[in-house]
């Protein structure tokens, strides 16, 4: 279990924005947390079922699958967004397969509909 404060610090701290140990400043805590509570509903409107609506900083998130999913794909969006950096190939590439875990077979929901990120066009990859 994770509060969703947590998920954000280690989200900054993979990022590189905070360092390991540090804390998140509050207006990027904000900002992180519109974010996170954005991609939710992206995702719950593309198909995925998580069960989270309209998090705050302590809401509790139980499902690994999802911490993991939210802390990568939220690593590459900081990155992505309004701080210095550019998330890399092998950063994307773990958002993607931690997403392509959450979403139903016949999703039309795209990486960039997910997300907003625009290097990927699709994230539906085959794993055979």
């Amino acid at each position: 279990m994770n509060t969703v404060n947590q998920i954000i610090t280690r989200a900054f701290q993979s990022a590189g924005i905070t360092r390991v140990g540090g804390t998140v400043p509050g207006k990027d805590t904000t900002f992180a947390l519109d974010l996170t509570n954005e991609m939710l509903d992206k995702w719950r409107s593309g198909g995925i079922t998580h069960g989270l609506s309209d998090v705050t900083t302590s809401t509790e998130v139980y499902d690994g699958s999802l911490i993991s999913c939210l802390r990568k794909n939220l690593t590459v969006a900081l990155l992505d967004g309004p701080y210095e950096g550019q998330p890399s190939p092998m950063q994307v590439r773990e958002a993607i397969d931690e997403l392509n875990k959450l979403m139903p077979w016949d999703t039309e929901l795209s990486y960039d509909d997910a997300l907003g990120v625009r290097h990927i066009d699709s994230v539906r990859v085959d794993s055979e």
